[in-house]
């Protein structure tokens, strides 16, 4: 069995599952803090947790609600952020401004308990309970019944087949980002109205992880049928959630309001959600410490740190499963020739890059391995001082110029478009990655800064020769962020990276339960890569929230995503 790293799940033999704790020798991940900037003090790997345990039978249908004792209903909830959506597809989508604007008209068949440090338990959504087979391969929800769609139609097993259809075998034109969880995947089948069951091919340990990660909403059947099985322009469609949609005002503001028939009947408190977009962290922190916002989200580090001496606000740090970085697209090809993408990452220097945008956001440098990897310290510590990922040196620059030489670019490549995103840490960066390639190997490129949600359509489409960006991560374990960024044909490897021996080794390490063998091929993954260099991989990301004392319900405190538990169902204002 895969060891899920800094998780807690349920399985067992038949078991019924229902919310439980960690067990007791399972250290929660660490709180992230700000590394010294002139240090780069590594950040603390994430504990690796017991293998999963059964859970005990159910003894009444889980209902979620505010831990205080007399929460109150009503109020409006200004929320901010980064929210400006491309599209209205959140399974085609892999940005926070995707996911924070609509996950609250949706819910999923489990999900992470909001009131638990991490992601460390998965309690019921529309499955009330669930069974897992003793060999794992077969997982069986049970759902709750006399859930509605927002259009008033009966929520069924047909729903949640119809969506992880799509997400297994997706139409022709569809991307699903997140389609490497489930690969494994063989069938999906309905014994009736309310059971649906998946059947694997092989075990995965981490399964009820990825269907309790936020991304992994149920959409209605008809709605699937109605747009071909491309929701990018469903901007209304219903879901199942505690809020419905009423308005996006692009730039604005999107307003959503109360389900009055939802599930749950406990829930939601709050009777409206305004959330006001924020291209980037300073107008984000502007609104929060203005008292604009209840809650808001990447509010920056000046803000962060000037909140914390402000009565009645409150802040905290995220760890953001993401990976920033410069994809190289290997499509073209001048960039096809792993001798120039490793002069390149011989002449970046990440600690500089680093370092520029500290007063921006946390962004630690992390290699092939992300910081929240139970693997990253060790493998860091030894890889910071390498070539490559060292700040460069005199003989680096050297072989630098040697490898260009080689490959037949000695004179360097002109008319570079190097697409860059208009988020204030990547529009920083940038200009000292143009500088670099353009001073040390004469690769001249012209920056094409855009959007958030356009950057993310030029870069699926392949517009661009090199591009900095930052992209969502599933899981914090390679056989997740590996599958998705550096193996052929991967959900996000927006560069297109293809090698053979690579995708070898990462077979071998899904199919592997031992866990020192898995490390070993760990790390000759990580010795193909620095070889292949198919990306210059920047930074690991933190998210800087903040909310303030009269939003009740949550302890923001406890989150270790930011990605995971963005829904206000639970939360209450005390007016």
């Amino acid at each position: 069995m895969i060891v899920v790293l800094a998780f807690a799940m349920a399985c067992g033999g038949g078991a019924t599952a229902t919310p439980t704790t960690p067990d007791a020798t399972t250290a929660p991940p660490p709180t992230a803090t700000f590394p010294a900037p002139e240090t780069h003090t590594p950040i603390p790997a994430a504990a690796e947790t017991a293998t999963p345990v059964a859970m005990p039978e159910e003894t009444g249908m889980f209902m979620l609600r505010a831990p205080e004792a007399d929460p109150k209903y009503g109020g409006l909830l200004r929320t901010a952020g980064l929210s400006e959506s491309a599209h209205f597809d959140i399974h085609q989508a892999s940005s926070y401004a995707f996911i924070f604007p609509q996950i609250n008209r949706y819910d999923q068949l489990v999900r992470y308990d909001p009131f638990e440090i991490g992601l460390s338990v998965v309690i019921p959504d529309l499955a009330h309970s669930w069974d897992i087979s003793d060999d794992e391969l077969t997982y069986t929800f049970h759902l709750r019944e006399g859930v509605t769609w927002h259009d008033g139609t009966p929520f069924t097993s047909a729903d949640v087949k119809a969506t992880f259809d799509r997400v297994v075998d997706p139409p022709q034109g569809v991307v699903m980002i997140r389609a490497d969880l489930f690969e494994a995947v063989e069938s999906i089948t309905t014994p009736d109205d309310y059971t649906v069951e998946f059947k694997l091919r092989s075990p995965r340990g981490f399964f009820l992880n990825a269907l309790a990660l936020g991304w992994s909403t149920i959409e209605q059947k008809a709605a699937l049928e109605e747009w071909n099985g491309d929701l990018k322009r469903a901007r209304d469609r219903p879901g199942t959630g505690a809020f419905k949609f009423v308005s996006y005002a692009p730039g604005e503001v999107w307003v959503h309001e109360k389900n009055e028939d939802y599930w749950n009947p406990d829930l939601p408190y709050v009777d409206e959600i305004n959330l006001f977009v924020a291209e980037s962290d300073t107008p984000t922190g502007a609104i929060f410490l203005a008292g604009q916002a209840d809650f808001a989200s990447s509010i920056g580090t000046i803000a962060y740190n000037e909140a914390q001496n402000k009565p009645g606000l409150n802040v905290a740090l995220h760890p953001h499963p993401m990976m920033g970085a410069v994809w190289i697209n290997q499509e073209r090809e001048a960039w096809q020739n792993p001798k120039v993408r490793k002069a390149m990452h011989l002449v970046t220097d990440y600690f500089a890059m680093s370092d520029a945008t500290r007063d921006m956001a946390p962004l630690p440098v992390e290699g092939w391995l992300v910081t929240a990897d139970v693997h990253w310290q060790e493998y860091f510590e030894t890889a910071q001082n390498e070539p490559g990922w060292r700040r460069p040196t005199d003989e680096d620059i050297a072989e630098a110029q040697r490898l260009m030489a080689e490959a037949g670019y000695a004179d360097g490549i002109k008319d570079v478009d190097f697409l860059v995103r208009s988020s204030e840490w990547m529009t920083t960066m940038a200009p000292l990655v143009q500088r670099w390639l353009k001073e040390y190997l004469n690769i001249d490129s012209t920056i094409r800064t855009q959007p958030s949600a356009v950057s993310f359509e030029d870069i699926h489409r392949g517009e661009f020769d090199i591009t900095i960006n930052a992209t969502s991560l599933n899981l914090p374990i390679v056989q997740s962020y590996w599958a998705m960024v550096f193996r052929t044909d991967g959900s996000q490897n927006f560069g297109k990276f293809s090698n053979a021996e690579f995708d070898e080794n990462f077979q071998m390490i899904l199919e592997e339960s031992d866990p020192e063998k898995i490390k070993e091929l760990i790390y000759k993954g990580v010795e193909i890569l620095d070889e292949e260099v198919p990306m210059l991989t920047a930074v690991g990301i933190s998210i800087t929230v903040g909310w303030t004392d009269r939003l009740k319900g949550a302890d923001y405190t406890l989150r270790r995503s930011a990605y995971e538990n963005l829904r206000f169902d639970h939360v209450w204002l005390d007016k």
